[in-house]
């Protein structure tokens, strides 16, 4: 599965911007059946049009995904923006690897809750 806000646009021009690529990534890129979504709270403002060829909820093998996990981020990742303004360069730099980290293993550690 292929999300994105606003696949519905980017969909169209897929074919021409697919012959831009070097012809070796073409080939492989065919070698995958890609299925192109709109995630759950964002298809609600697309025209019906839309929301029948980009729903997950009509996507064989998409279950309860909602495609949204990294909309869940930014309402902490933007305090970050302040935190970090006054830093160096490297210290910013720093700084924001370690939140990452930090989301990424929270993420990890609390993957198991959701197989129950």
């Amino acid at each position: 599965l292929l999300s994105y806000d606003i696949m519905c646009q980017w969909y169209k021009n897929l074919k021409e911007r697919l012959l831009k690529l070097p012809h070796a990534l073409r080939i492989q890129l065919a070698r995958y059946i890609v299925k192109f979504v709109i995630p759950k709270l964002h298809i609600l403002g697309h025209l019906k049009l839309c929301q029948e060829l980009f729903s997950l909820l009509y996507t064989l093998g998409a279950a309860q995904a909602d495609m949204e996990g990294i909309e869940r981020i930014w309402s902490s990742s933007g305090l970050m923006g302040a935190s970090t303004r006054e830093m160096g360069p490297g210290s910013r730099q720093d700084t924001l690897d370690d939140f990452w980290h930090y989301w990424n293993w929270n993420k990890v550690v609390g993957m198991g809750e959701s197989f129950f």
